[in-house]
């Protein structure tokens, strides 16, 4: 896994996640998670209320780091520019702005700032243009 010829299903990975488990203290939320994301592609994580979506996706790009006795084990690996694989749990705490940059999180609610989610997500743009 640690070049960028890893291919599955003849496409190339973008996303490797091999035996992930959360948890919240000593509750067990994800369990042996294995899933493979193709590079370019559309990737819908659906099932119902409190199955564990917003976790997966608050763990790809480490937001549990933020959240008091959660832990994780496993690997979630990602493909660098360079073509290399990393795995996130390994990135230290000043790697994680970059890292939740490319891989950002569209909340339910309006959370991020105190406006509706057009306005958070017109936010972000009229940021990079400024910058």
């Amino acid at each position: 896994m640690g070049s960028n010829k890893l291919t599955v299903r003849g496409k190339k990975a973008k996303i490797i996640i091999k035996d992930l488990n959360v948890f919240y203290r000593k509750k067990q939320v994800l369990e042996n998670v294995n899933v493979v994301v193709d590079e370019k592609s559309l990737t819908c994580i659906v099932g119902p209320s409190g199955c564990g979506k917003s976790t997966l996706l608050m763990a790809i790009n480490r937001l549990l780091d933020e959240i008091p006795h959660a832990r994780m084990n496993g690997e979630i690996k990602i493909r660098l520019n360079n073509g290399e694989f990393r795995n996130v749990l390994d990135f230290k705490s000043y790697e994680l702005p970059a890292l939740r940059r490319k891989i950002g999180m569209v909340f339910q609610h309006p959370n991020v700032l105190p406006m509706s989610i057009i306005g958070n997500m017109a936010f972000s743009l009229k940021e990079s243009l400024i910058n």
